[in-house]
């Protein structure tokens, strides 16, 4: 999880959920740091730097999905940044309610030839639409897989 453990001044350990903080900062003379989150902030023990880097090495998963600044998408959920020829071939097979192993194939063919992969299950429900050369981890909601 993206959690974060933090004592403050008084000794009161508490758990700061990193997606939220707005801000760790020093104050001008280096002696204070200060965690804040919405209308909330508090002064900290820990020094700036293990801070920087706790946050960091718990975003390290988050941020595997970027890559080169840009973030990849399951195109199946995002499917308006589909590029029109990958959305007619999308349009044509998607029409079924249930896939076969045979349309499942034939479907997988078809998006690969522009350039595009998915994931199937024994179900045959596709998953996990993106550009060939992109692994499924860096596909965002798919970063733990």
């Amino acid at each position: 999880m993206n959690y974060l453990e933090l004592t403050d001044l008084s000794n009161r350990k508490f758990i700061a959920n990193i997606n939220t903080l707005d801000n760790v900062s020093m104050n001008y003379n280096n002696t204070k740091v200060v965690v804040s989150w919405g209308s909330n902030y508090v002064e900290v023990q820990e020094s700036y730097e293990d801070i920087l880097k706790a946050i960091n090495s718990r975003l390290a998963g988050v941020n595997r999905f970027l890559t080169k600044n840009k973030i990849h998408y399951d195109l199946f959920e995002y499917y308006d940044k589909q590029p029109p020829q990958l959305q007619n071939i999308v349009n044509k097979y998607m029409m079924p309610i249930l896939f076969s192993y045979e349309s499942i194939e034939e479907f997988y063919e078809e998006v690969k030839k522009v350039g595009y992969t998915f994931e199937y299950g024994l179900d045959a429900e596709p998953y996990c639409l993106r550009p060939i050369g992109v692994a499924v981890n860096e596909v965002l909601g798919f970063e733990n897989a």
